[in-house]
């Protein structure tokens, strides 16, 4: 009975050291689950020594799992918390939760509004916008880019001329294969954008970088395809829907109509 009552004291140590290694942080030194191991294998002979060995190994899964409910926390502190912080408001013994919720825009269409010349101009506009506009604010941040480089470097005029020839083959090279995709009509929406966002009609873009000669040469070609180079942007007249087009993509709202319709 001394020896069982020894193993009992020596696998009461060992064992829940390595249950506590198994369930919680992995820190544990490996020797110590190694120890327990060879006590619970060569340090057991007996029926009575086996008997009080369940018992242990009984006492220490009973413990950990109590240790586990009053300490869920510490039990599991490698896991990563899921969710995110909210605040809460207690009134009246109510604990009422604060979330703020990100607004959300429904757009109704009736049948009767889905009809007509109208409603197809429309929705062809809302269309090749959203397949446009991000290549007018790229053009934007290019046009940017190079006017800047222009002047902040003398440049002599040869130098210029190879800048700027330089500059169009890295343009050609990014966005020629998208824009061969696009159609007549969105090249001619992307072209009003462009004027938009740089505040130069296409023409002049063509006319200070390319010289006057390219510019009427391209001009012609786009009156050939029913557009015109020179004239400019009218967020007031022509081109009102598209501005609000614009605006809706900035503050948002430009997603929610377009999945209203497609």
């Amino acid at each position: 009975m001394a020896k069982t009552a020894i193993n009992e004291a020596v696998l009461n140590k060992f064992v829940i050291l390595g249950l506590i290694r198994k369930h919680f942080c992995n820190t544990m030194p490996t020797f110590m689950c190694q120890q327990a191991f060879k006590y619970s294998q060569f340090g057991v002979k007996t029926m009575e020594e086996k008997k009080a060995t369940h018992i242990i190994i009984c006492r220490a899964i009973a413990f950990i799992s109590l240790f586990m409910l009053i300490h869920p926390s510490d039990g599991f502190a490698q896991e990563n918390k899921r969710g995110y912080m909210v605040g809460y408001t207690v009134e009246n013994g109510d604990t009422i939760y604060q979330i703020k919720i990100r607004d959300t825009y429904l757009f109704n269409w009736s049948d009767e509004k889905r009809k007509g010349k109208q409603w197809r101009e429309f929705s062809r506009l809302v269309y090749n916008f959203r397949k446009t506009y991000p290549y007018a604010l790229m053009a934007k941040e290019k046009v940017a880019l190079a006017d800047s480089t222009l002047a902040s470097r003398k440049f002599t005029a040869s130098a210029r001329d190879k800048f700027i020839k330089n500059f169009e083959k890295q343009l050609f090279a990014e966005f020629e294969k998208p824009l061969r995709k696009m159609t007549i009509s969105q090249g001619a929406l992307l072209l009003k954008l462009i004027d938009r966002e740089i505040g130069q009609s296409s023409f002049q873009i063509i006319k200070e970088y390319k010289g006057g000669v390219n510019a009427f040469f391209w001009q012609g070609i786009a009156k050939l395809f029913g557009s015109d180079l020179k004239k400019p942007y009218d967020r007031f007249g022509d081109d009102k829907v598209t501005e609000e087009l614009v605006q809706m993509y900035h503050n948002g709202t430009f997603e929610y109509l377009y999945y209203s319709i497609f």
